[in-house]
Parts: C-alpha cells; sequence; structure tokens
C-alpha cells in the first residue's frame, strides 16, 4: 500500500520539479539570446550589413576557386586515367 502512495504522489511530484525547472531554464536562456542587438540609425545599420556580407563574399569567393581547382584536377585526371 506505501509504494502504492509512493508511486502516485512521488513520481508526479519529481516530473512536475522537472519539468519546471526545464521552463524555468528555457525562459532564461531566451531572455538572452532575444538581446541580439539592433540599430537606431539605419544608415550605420547598412554599413554593418555591407561589412558582413563582403566578409561572407570574400570566403564563398575563395571557396569557389577550390571547387574550381577541383574540377580542374578532376577533367585532367579523366584524361590520365582512362577507365576500360
Amino acid at each position: 500500500m506505501k509504494t502504492q502512495r509512493l508511486k502516485k504522489v512521488v513520481l508526479p511530484s519529481i516530473i512536475a520539479i522537472i519539468i519546471g525547472i526545464g521552463v524555468f531554464v528555457g525562459c532564461k536562456e531566451k531572455k538572452i539570446e532575444s538581446n541580439l542587438g539592433s540599430f537606431d540609425n539605419p544608415e550605420l545599420a547598412f554599413i554593418e550589413t555591407q561589412k558582413a556580407l563582403a566578409l561572407v563574399s570574400t570566403n564563398v569567393n575563395r571557396g569557389m576557386e577550390t571547387v574550381m581547382y577541383i574540377q580542374e584536377y578532376e577533367i585532367a585526371k579523366a584524361k590520365i586515367f582512362i577507365k576500360q
């Protein structure tokens, strides 16, 4: 009888505590993420966006150069090693 009572009272209590802690931690993390920053001045926002996009573009272009090199390598390899 005592074990049944423990199962009916303690187990739901533990589950409720765990869910409560999860909700509390989730809300706390959400507050931190919501302050990502913004600009009051649209011109400054535009300039910063241009800087970020230029950085991304540089890295994409560098990656494209590597892809072109690999394509040239594959073409040369296909000419040298003919499959039979």
